[in-house]
């Protein structure tokens, strides 16, 4: 995992996706789902709705958790 801050402005996510992101002056980092729309526009949504997104990165990966 990249745990580095991507500029929305200059990349996006490839793929649909939960990635951390930043929303312009509202929230602190939060998880969103990205995704595009039919015609292909992307979005960044969350349980907080939708504003324009500054920076984002990737999910660290899961915890290896010992089996019960």
């Amino acid at each position: 995992m990249n745990g580095n801050w991507i500029e929305a402005s200059e990349k996006l996510p490839d793929d649909e996706c939960e990635v951390l992101c930043l929303y312009a002056g509202v929230y602190g980092p939060i998880v969103a789902s990205f995704w595009k729309d039919a015609g292909g526009n992307p979005h960044f949504s969350s349980q907080s709705g939708s504003q324009p997104v500054t920076h984002w990165m990737h999910l660290p990966d899961m915890p290896t958790l010992p089996n019960n």
